[in-house]
């Protein structure tokens, strides 16, 4: 039912164009006057513009879609026609783009050599348009639908509405099919993302069998990797290498540092910036890359929860006779930067909210960060600490919301580097074991899952993938249900020796304690 609703809602919020109950379009155009060619752009009126193009010599297309028009904006401000009448319809391939028909254009994209591709998103095709005017289709059968393996041009689009352009490849923000298609320089046509059924599933799994829900936009990085404006979802999910994942926003819609209300474009700068069109919060929002900070690693909490009666306080201990200069860095789930409140107790540090502290520590002195557990949302990610010097440390875990009385856990600065973390559980007579891991490196970790009985027997081993500088926390059965009702080990295997982890136990009522990595 969500996903019915926010389709509809989407749609309204974006103006789009319905068609009548009879299949035709509604011809109607009732907004300000069309934008005359060779006037200074600042002087004429657009309607509904929902995207731009830079065309690499100091100019922009801009579509217009209850226009049924697509603009060039040249580099000295004067404005042209580069394809569409006005009228809505399909008509003139294969003849020049300003006697041609569009139907609520409102992606575009322009490749190296000046091509400029167009979302004709009522037409359910993509048009491209030569340098030297002519308009072509290159996706897109004109009938509703769905087609894949073969010619682009035969293939069925369903309100494609975003084109994006890598060095060969076109990619397509098929809305209503909630998919992104591929159509390749061969012109065959794929999907590489998206279920075909709208809703919000897949994270961390293969892009293809992920549900999104309305894609809008799309948008693709140097590095081939894909940036999804899942607008349904309130999401901006990133694929790469086939693996798909949410970089920005929790999905829930509204504004807070974590939520996005139905975010129609996204772009990636050189420096890989991401930038988000938000639409209904009316705000433009950037996410930047991440990047490890130069000192040494000196150790991790695989955990840390801040709000809903959580909060962490972590101790950080110079035991050196020089002072020590270190930096706490706070990361996601997805491995994006977490901004936490932060207390530091009886410090010069002033209080903040941020996604890392820069601490000084003297010699044989400590330093305590405190997350508050005020705040009504919960905050879950992983700490990063790096430093001048080698520091000694401790986590404590403590929540009071379940039983009234406060409850707590303590694990150690993590400063091992092993390919392999074992942890006891224990599933019986009402208690739960939860574990937490983070992927310390820059780069996705694959990790090899094996859960054993109390007798050393295999019960199941399976695969999950963290992002890179990524983190997971969950209850154990509810990922691995062979474990339900025993007690064992469960061993997570990485080569790499990046993945950290620690396991919590909770016993019926609320009070937990932590369990120790035994390898």
């Amino acid at each position: 039912m969500k996903t019915l609703i926010r389709v509809s809602f989407v749609y309204a919020v974006l103006f789009f164009l319905k068609l009548n109950g009879f299949g035709q379009y509604i011809a109607t155009y009732a907004g300000p006057p069309l934008p005359m060619s060779g006037q200074p752009a600042l002087t004429q009126a657009l309607d509904f513009p929902s995207s731009v193009a830079v065309d690499g010599v100091g100019g922009f297309f801009v579509p217009s879609p209850t226009q049924n028009r697509v603009y060039h904006v040249a580099a000295d401000g004067t404005l042209a026609l580069s394809a569409g009448t006005g009228n809505p319809g399909y008509r003139r391939d294969g003849g020049l783009a300003v006697l041609a028909n569009l139907a609520h254009p409102t992606g575009v994209a322009v490749d190296a050599a000046g091509n400029l591709f167009i979302a004709d998103a009522q037409n359910n095709r993509i048009r491209r348009v030569t340098p030297d005017g002519i308009i072509t289709t290159v996706a897109g059968s004109g009938i509703s639908g769905l087609g894949d393996g073969g010619a682009a041009f035969w293939a069925q689009l369903n309100h494609a509405s975003g084109v994006a352009l890598d060095a060969g490849n076109l990619f397509i923000a098929d809305t209503l099919n909630h998919r992104i298609r591929k159509v390749t320089p061969d012109g065959i046509i794929t999907t590489v993302a998206g279920s075909g059924t709208g809703g919000f599933s897949g994270d961390r799994g293969p892009a293809i069998s992920a549900q999104l829900n309305s894609p809008y936009s799309v948008a693709v990085d140097a590095s081939e990797n894909l940036f999804i404006a899942d607008t349904g979802n309130d999401q901006i999910r990133k694929v790469t290498d086939g693996i798909i994942m949410r970089v920005a926003g929790n999905g829930d819609g509204g504004f807070s540092l974590e939520q996005l209300y139905v975010p129609t474009g996204a772009a990636v700068d050189a420096a890989g910036n991401l930038f988000i069109a938000d639409t209904r919060n009316n705000r433009i929002r950037k996410v930047g890359p991440v990047e490890l900070p130069p000192v040494p690693r000196v150790g991790s909490f695989a955990q840390v929860v801040s709000g809903a009666q959580w909060n962490t306080r972590m101790t950080l201990t110079n035991l050196s006779s020089t002072t020590v200069t270190a930096r706490i860095s706070f990361y996601t789930n997805d491995g994006f930067p977490l901004i936490l409140p932060l207390i530091f107790a009886n410090s010069s540090t002033a209080n903040t909210s941020s996604s890392f502290a820069n601490l000084t520590i003297g010699a044989s002195r400590s330093v305590v960060i405190d997350t508050p557990s005020s705040t009504a949302s919960l905050n879950v990610g992983w700490a990063d600490v790096r430093a001048s010097g080698p520091l000694e440390g401790y986590a404590v875990f403590r929540e009071g919301q379940t039983t009234g009385l406060s409850s707590e856990g303590t694990v150690p600065l993590d400063t091992r580097l092993s390919s392999s973390l074992v942890l006891p559980y224990d599933n019986t007579n009402g208690s739960k074991t939860a574990i937490a891991l983070a992927n310390q490196s820059a780069a996705s970790a694959t990790i090899t899952v094996v859960v054993l009985d109390q007798g050393g027997t295999p019960l199941m081993s399976s695969e999950m993938i963290l992002p890179a500088l990524g983190h997971a926390s969950f209850f154990e059965t509810d990922m691995f249900p062979q474990a339900a009702n025993r007690i064992g080990l469960i061993e997570f295997q990485n080569p790499s020796g990046n993945v950290t982890g620690i396991g919590l136990l909770f016993y019926p009522g609320g009070a937990f304690t932590s369990l120790p990595i035994i390898q």
